[in-house]
């Protein structure tokens, strides 16, 4: 098994897609039989895992860029009180260490995953900028838009249109807000601007991004907005999910954000035991959610 400062193959796998620079902490690799993977479909993947469950691609055109969303087939015209918004992570954002990936779009879309899980009966799934639809926006899709700038007020602007359109599509009154990771972080940003957010959800997500680069010694996300800074979401109902054995987002940043937030924030911090950054949230997601209601 492959090991770095102690950590699991797998845990990372998913720190270095996350912020590859976390590498220069200093940690020494061994690589004993493994090999690179890397998914040449990912929008191929992606439809499929889709139309398993009876949901659609579609892209929505905002004033800046064309966002990928997913949806149920058929329920254009049903109204429902509230959608379940699911926000992707941050997906494939480097090719290497030290050079940025010419597509995000991610390899393992854990929030599509968790969208198809979705029990509540009314959900969509969107994803950031650039992912899946690279080859339309393509004199718009920067390398900062997934790295420095993934967290932009031009990148909030685009998802924030989005969550609208698929609002109005479900005809529905109100939202709920589901972010993985990086997408949390998006998620946090879009109810701090909102009034029609009746709950934020959030899972594994690096919700004060001043702390997380702080802790793990990177470069600050210089171009990108920080939640922790937004004090108009302590008015927002909110739960965040940090997983036990998360080492690239641990329980101690979300702790900050809330901190920083204020004390009498609208909102819990629950730690699932057994769950690392990216197993298992899509398998147990179902049960979490019906404890939700």
């Amino acid at each position: 098994m492959l090991v770095i400062l102690g950590k699991r193959a797998d845990q990372v796998s998913a720190l270095f897609h996350f912020y590859p620079l976390i590498f220069l902490l200093g940690a020494t690799l061994i690589v004993s039989g493994c090999s690179s993977h890397f998914l040449d479909d990912r929008e191929g993947t992606a439809n499929q895992l889709a139309a398993s469950r009876g949901w659609i691609a579609k892209n929505i055109s905002t004033r800046t860029f064309t966002l990928r969303a997913y949806k149920p087939v058929g329920n254009e015209g049903k109204p429902s009180k509230t959608l379940t918004v699911y926000i992707e992570g941050d997906g494939f954002a480097w090719r290497t260490r030290y050079t940025p990936s010419m597509d995000p779009t991610p390899d393992n879309p854990i929030s599509l995953k968790m969208a198809l899980a979705d029990v509540s009966g009314n959900a969509a799934y969107l994803a950031r900028p650039c992912q899946f639809t690279i080859d339309l926006d393509r004199d718009k899709c920067g390398y900062s838009l997934w790295t420095s700038a993934r967290y932009s007020e031009l990148v909030i602007r685009s998802m924030d249109e989005g969550v609208s359109a698929l609002k109005v599509l479900a005809h529905a009154q109100r939202i709920k807000l589901v972010g993985y990771s990086g997408g949390g972080v998006v998620a946090a940003l879009l109810a701090a601007r909102r009034n029609d957010v009746a709950q934020l959800i959030t899972v594994a997500s690096n919700l004060d991004i001043d702390y997380w680069t702080r802790l793990h010694g990177v470069s600050p996300l210089s171009l990108s907005l920080n939640p922790a800074k937004m004090t108009a979401l302590k008015n927002v109902p909110q739960i965040h999910y940090v997983g036990e054995r998360d080492v690239i987002v641990p329980r101690s940043v979300a702790e900050s954000f809330l901190r920083l937030i204020g004390r009498d924030i609208n909102g819990t911090l629950r730690t699932i035991t057994g769950v690392d950054h990216e197993c298992c949230w899509p398998e147990i997601w179902p049960g979490l959610q019906r404890k939700l209601d």
